[in-house]
Order: structure tokens, then sequence, then C-alpha cells
């Protein structure tokens, strides 16, 4: 239809504000962190705060260590610690991976890093062009773990060892070698290699954390044989979790695990998972706080992102005067939320064919993002979660609480756990005391003044 011709046409609509596309984006970065070329790229747009220049040469340095990487929801953590692994893996010859911690894992997750370990392996083998290595891992498996399951089913994935290996491998032909590699080469199908994979999985869920700390010490083996010095663990994603005692209750578990030889382990946390020092403290050797950005980080956050796809442009090219000021007021220096207010405030400037964004723009997303958060509570629950944005740690017996929310305590209570049953609030069982918090990622949304 004539209507939707508009639709149809191939348009630059940034092109009134002289931009290619849009150059803000809530994505974390270096989530690639093995590709050397994306990173090299993304180290344009990352902004080091001064103050952690010498922790993060410090992180990259540790070994046999655990470290807390914690502070509020967006304020970059996830970045940071990708940043590390990036350069651990290419430029320190460690081996890195990443586990991802959800609701429905936590309970395992520690079962589910040794699977991680096991299949980052099986992926380096793979990729490996000098094949020495891989036969020494062969011979090694056969010789002392020949009746291991795990270790039986990873030889299967890599083909059998045979004397005539290590004859093949001194030719100058490397064809002969290539046919003794199994899976990863190519000799089985997909589905066989999918079934053994599976059945390594099953197993290594009912693992006990004995069992598990076993298999690391074997595996530390493998990865020094293929060239690393040893295994950093990335555990990422726990301050997006509602039960923080599930996972505090894990780390308790997995201490066995966590002190393993070899290993370097590093978490991301919450601001609320690092209250808990004095019995982290005997897990992690470092607390790393990641701040809110400061107004000059943010201006030269969004200065560079800017550079990126435009060179000759700047900050105050794009954005009316006052408008930075404004996105770090709004955001109070968390990352992500003013990475994504500076995004949609962008959009709607390209949309009105607008040559900068002004202030208007940055209030009409503000507005529109609240009546979202905001759209399906009601009144009491929304001045709840107000002085849940302002205290931390309230009970519903707070009398000041009480009368901010215009409600009596029983009321309080109960308004609080349907919040909690949505995921707006945690809750703490301190002693006989029950408390709760607003959710960080709602903060920014209902600490406005």
């Amino acid at each position: 239809m004539k209507e939707y011709e508009d639709f149809k046409k191939n348009f630059n609509q940034y092109e009134p504000l002289g931009l290619p596309g849009n150059p803000f984006s809530i994505a974390p970065l270096f989530r690639s962190f093995k590709n050397i070329r994306k990173c090299e790229e993304e180290e344009k747009l990352f902004v080091i705060p001064q103050d952690l220049k010498g922790e993060i040469q410090t992180l990259l340095r540790m070994q046999d260590r655990r470290a807390l990487i914690y502070g509020l929801y967006g304020v970059g953590k996830t970045s940071l610690v990708d940043f590390i692994l990036y350069l651990a893996y290419n430029f320190h010859k460690r081996m890195c991976l990443r586990v991802v911690i959800t609701e429905d894992n936590v309970e395992r997750a520690i079962q589910e890093m040794l699977l991680t370990v096991c299949f980052e392996i099986l992926s380096e083998i793979s990729s490996q062009s000098l094949l020495h290595p891989i036969i020494a891992i062969k011979k090694w498996l056969v010789k002392y773990k020949r009746s291991d399951f795990i270790m039986e089913n990873i030889l299967k994935l890599m083909g059998n060892y045979t004397e005539s290996q290590e004859q093949v491998k001194t030719s100058k032909k490397q064809e002969g070698l290539k046919g003794s590699l199994g899976i990863i080469e190519g000799n089985y199908s997909f589905s066989e290699e999918l079934a053994v994979r599976k059945s390594i999985q099953s197993y290594v869920e009912i693992l006990s954390m004995r069992q598990v700390a076993e298999y690391l010490e074997d595996f530390s083996h493998i990865v020094q044989q293929l060239g690393f010095q040893d295994i950093i663990v990335y555990i990422d994603e726990a301050d997006h979790l509602n039960r923080l005692d599930l996972f505090l209750n894990m780390l308790t578990r997995a201490r066995e695990v966590l002190f393993a030889s070899g290993y370097t382990f590093f978490v991301a946390g919450s601001v609320e998972i690092a209250k808990y020092t004095e019995s982290l403290g005997t897990i992690f050797d470092k607390l790393i706080f990641i701040p809110p950005a400061n107004y000059i980080t943010i201006a030269d956050i969004l200065d560079r992102r800017i550079k990126m796809l435009a060179p000759c442009l700047g900050i105050s090219n794009i954005f009316e005067h006052d408008v930075v000021e404004i996105l770090f007021q709004k955001t109070h220096g968390v990352r992500k939320s003013f990475l994504r207010l500076a995004e949609n405030a962008l959009d709607i400037a390209a949309n009105r064919g607008c040559p900068r964004v002004t202030v208007e723009h940055i209030s009409q997303v503000l507005s529109t993002v609240e009546d979202k958060v905001s759209s399906a509570l009601k009144e009491t629950h929304i001045r709840v979660l107000q002085y849940l944005g302002k205290h931390d740690l309230v009970s519903a017996s707070n009398l000041d609480f009480q009368q901010h929310a215009k409600v009596k305590r029983v009321q309080l209570r109960n308004i609080l756990e349907d919040l909690l049953a949505s995921g707006y609030v945690k809750k703490q069982t301190q002693g006989k005391g029950i408390y709760y918090q607003i959710s960080s990622q709602y903060r920014p949304y209902f600490n406005q003044e």
C-alpha cells in the first residue's frame, strides 16, 4: 500500500545528526573474548576508571585465588571481567571460561562449571594446530584414566590413542594424523557426538563436590598439556539472583572446589552479596567494588562511542548543553542506565529529524520508561518502592516505612511479599528479623528526588 512506502525505503534515519547509525548500546563489551580482532575494536569504547587500573593488573596476575567483583546492577562488572578474560586468554596463555548463574541452575552451578571446563577443553583440542599436545593427552588418558567414565568419553570424542600416532607425528605429512582425532575431526556423526556429550552432562550432574574437585585436578593437567598456565573461571550474573541465600549456600558448599589448585575464580555479584563480607572473607581473597561512573567518565564513554561511528563528531555535536549533566543526574552514573537513556533519546531525535538530542527528548524517554515500570503497580506499591529506593534493608516493622507507605505493618508485609514474587524486591533474613531491599535494576527508577 502507498502509506507503507516509506517503510520499504532503505535510508539512514540518523543522517540529520550526522551519524551512520545509533552508537549507543547496553550490550556488554568483550563478550567474545577469544576474538582478538573484535576485542581490539571494542578497546576503543572501553573506559577504565583511574582507580581501577591497578586492580586490573592484580586480577590479571592472580593465580589460585578468588575475587568477588561487586557493584550496583549495570555499572559494568561484566565488561570489566570480560576485558580481563580477553587479556588473560590472548596475551597471558590462560584458559578462560564463563559460567552463567540463574535461579534454575544455582544449586548445580559447580557441576555446570565442570561440564563447561570439559567442553572448553574439547573445543581447544579441536582448534589446536599442533598435534603433539593432543597425542600427549590421549596417551595420558589411556595410561592413567582408562576406567573413568568422563575421561573415556573425552577419549571417545578425541579418538583412540595408538603407538603408530607417535611415529606418524614426526613425518612431514599431516594427512595421516587427521584420521585419528575421532569426532573432533569429523569421523563420527553429529548425533553420536551429541549422545556422548549428553551422557557426560547426565553423569556430571550427580557428582559430589569431592568428585568435582578431583576432575578439576585432572583437567588442570590436560590444560597445561595444551599450553595454558592455568584456568580462570568467571561466574557471571550472580547479581540477578533474587534468592541470595541459595548462592551463598552454594559458595559455602563449594569451598573445596573453589580452592582447587590451578584455578582462579572471578565472581560478579551485587552490593547485597558483598554485605556478607565476614562469611565471604573465608572464601574470597579479594573484594573489588565497581563504583558508578562520574560525570567525566560518562562524557568520555559517550564521546568515544560517537567517534567510533563518526570520527569527526563529538559529544557537543550530538547533545545539547546540559543534556549529559541530566543523563548523569537521572542515572546516578550507572552505565547501562545512561547508555540506554542516550540510545532511546537519540532514536527520538532522529525520528523527529532533529540535529541534536535535547532535554525534551531525555524527559520523554524517562517518562515513558517510568510509566512502563510502574504501570502494573498500585499506588501503595509505588510508595513502598520509592522508600526502598532511598533506604537499604528495611523491615516491615519500621514505623517510618509504614508512615511513608500509608499502611499498617501486616498490609506492608503483604505488599512486600507481592513485590518479592514479581522480582521488584529481595528479602534477607538476619537473625530473627526479615529485611527487604529494592532489586538493583529498579533502583534508578524509584530513587528519584
